[in-house]
């Protein structure tokens, strides 16, 4: 494959927190926003464990409420370094000229997109699974750069972690499987929390697998336990 290096190099070159001059009014169609996440799927993780689950929010009234917690969060501080360096010409009176700007206008954009972990960090500091994330979403960041459309990093609006489970209340229901691609199947490792974290209705619906991958876990692991005991393959 003939990749021109030049290409590659402005992607890397030009992608950068776009704040004040991030269309607000420009609509991004979903299925862009899908295919930037499946390139960004393509991202390594430790131990080859994909856990990565990414949720978009466009619901406006859920938009509101984080970019509420994202004010009440950053914005004290932002406001004060943006009024503190404003005239001084230091290298981050810009950025934090910027950083207030968005954390007045966070629920005007047209999408929030959130990659998460499914589990929990214990704190041992070990690379692996946990530390997978960062790459995917850079990855998307680029894919949508290479698109024509800014990106930016907020994680001060999912500091307070109860208050937005309380806001967001996710579920994979049978309206968040329509925006994805016909053909997309719902996966689980089980057990899952019904009507906590998916709906009986997906749960059970056509496009599950979920007993199917039980299942062939139940196989793998019979044939990991007869190779630990045995020592042997399994034919």
């Amino acid at each position: 494959m003939d990749i021109d290096p030049r290409h590659v190099d402005e992607v890397l070159a030009t992608t950068r927190a776009v704040r004040r001059r991030l269309d607000l009014e420009r609509p991004v169609d979903n299925q862009l926003l899908l295919d930037c996440i499946d390139l960004a799927e393509q991202a390594p993780t430790g131990g080859n464990l994909g856990s990565r689950r990414w949720v978009i929010v466009r619901d406006q009234a859920v938009k509101d409420q984080l970019g509420e917690l994202y004010r009440q969060t950053a914005l004290p501080f932002m406001s004060a370094a943006a009024q503190r360096l404003r005239g001084t010409g230091h290298p981050q009176e810009q950025v934090m000229t910027s950083a207030q700007y968005l954390a007045e206008h966070l629920a005007d954009v047209p999408a929030i997109v959130i990659p998460t972990i499914i589990g929990r960090h214990d704190g041992n500091g070990r690379p692996g699974l946990f530390d997978s994330i960062i790459q995917a979403a850079w990855s998307f960041c680029l894919a949508l750069r290479a698109r024509g459309l800014g990106t930016t990093w907020v994680t001060a609006a999912l500091e307070n972690e109860a208050r937005v489970k309380a806001v967001a209340d996710w579920c994979v229901d049978v309206q968040m499987m329509s925006l994805a691609k016909k053909d997309a199947l719902f996966m689980h490792c089980l057990p899952a929390h019904r009507g906590e974290e998916v709906t009986a209705a997906v749960l059970d619906g056509p496009q599950s697998v979920v007993w199917d991958e039980a299942e062939n876990r139940l196989h793998a692991q019979k044939a990991l336990m007869e190779y630990l005991l045995l020592g042997r393959e399994v034919q």
